[in-house]
């Protein structure tokens, strides 16, 4: 079981460029998910805070 996690590890951090890409898009899908909540509670004239939470 070791050996075959070793193996996807390698595999995941193959390089450098693969995980900036991957960091990139964590960052950017943090940036398009996290207002959404705050949005879609102020539009049912709820707290920001509360979707923030959410």
């Amino acid at each position: 079981m070791t050996d075959r996690f070793g193996q996807y590890r390698q595999q995941w951090f193959a390089g450098g460029a693969t995980a900036r890409a991957d960091i990139l898009a964590g960052i950017v899908v943090a940036l398009a998910l996290i207002p959404e909540p705050i949005g879609f509670s102020i539009i049912v004239g709820g707290d920001p805070r509360v979707g923030a939470v959410s």
